[in-house]
């Protein structure tokens, strides 16, 4: 009785034995699957890197900006009344006040504006051209 317990046993490990090598070999395909996936991979992202990164820098190098290519526009801080922050440049466009004349021909009342010279102009003042 020990003896045909111990051959039960021994059937029993065998088919265990063997199961866990069917498992195995399934396990060693998708293994060396993974393994060719990856190294595709690697061949496929080592195609498309830069020579500096294939050289071994092991970074990409972002150049500066172009300088002076593209000023920015200057701030207008002027409103905070601070000296360092008035801008010589800005062109004053503020019309000057209107005066009012009475002429003896008609007995109308006429407005004119002084220009820059001090003659009077009765027509639509135009930026002045610099």
């Amino acid at each position: 009785m020990y003896r045909a317990s111990n051959l039960k046993s021994i059937k029993t490990l065998d088919k265990e034995l063997e199961t866990l090598k069917e498992e195995k070999d399934v396990v060693d395909r998708k293994l060396a699957r993974l393994l060719k996936s990856s190294k595709d991979l690697e061949s496929l992202i080592e195609s498309q890197r830069s020579d500096k990164v294939k050289e071994g820098v092991r970074y990409n190098v972002v150049p500066p900006p172009a300088a002076d290519l593209y000023l920015s526009p200057k701030k207008d801080l002027s409103w905070t009344g601070l000296p360092e922050f008035v801008d010589d440049t800005v062109t004053d466009y503020s019309r000057s006040s209107p005066t009012v004349e009475s002429t003896s021909k008609d007995g109308q009342n006429q407005i004119s504006f002084a220009s820059e010279n001090g003659e009077p102009t009765n027509s639509i003042l135009s930026k002045p051209s610099y």
